[in-house]
């Protein structure tokens, strides 16, 4: 959800601000569509990200993976599923940097995705 807030806040506020948006042929449309992309993954960025570690590290026990190992530990630990708990471990561990870990791929996928 605040992913496709900041997306359509972007998309209207751009359409409203740019003189002629709705005569331009394909520049402006590009580059708002490209703008409201961007804008929506640097929102939505560290939320996925967290939601991808919790998935990773509680990956089914049957799976062979990398992580059978950080799984059977962390559940004899009993850590938390929680957000907001792995939310505090992972900026701890990784700074508030980490949360931001792969933006570029994800900003070069959004102006070729959104733009176009």
């Amino acid at each position: 959800v605040p992913m496709s807030a900041a997306y359509f806040t972007i998309l209207e506020t751009c359409r409203q601000r740019i003189p002629n948006y709705d005569n331009s042929m394909f520049l402006f449309p590009f580059l708002n569509g490209s703008m409201c992309g961007i804008g929506s993954w640097l929102v939505g960025l560290p939320g996925d990200c967290i939601k991808s570690q919790i998935q990773t590290n509680f990956a089914a026990p049957g799976m062979k993976s990398q992580f059978n190992q950080i799984n059977e530990k962390m559940i004899s630990e009993q850590i938390s599923t929680g957000f907001v708990v792995n939310f505090r471990r992972f900026v701890k561990e990784n700074g508030w940097n980490g949360l931001y870990r792969g933006v570029l791929p994800v900003i070069v996928r959004q102006v070729l995705t959104s733009g176009c």
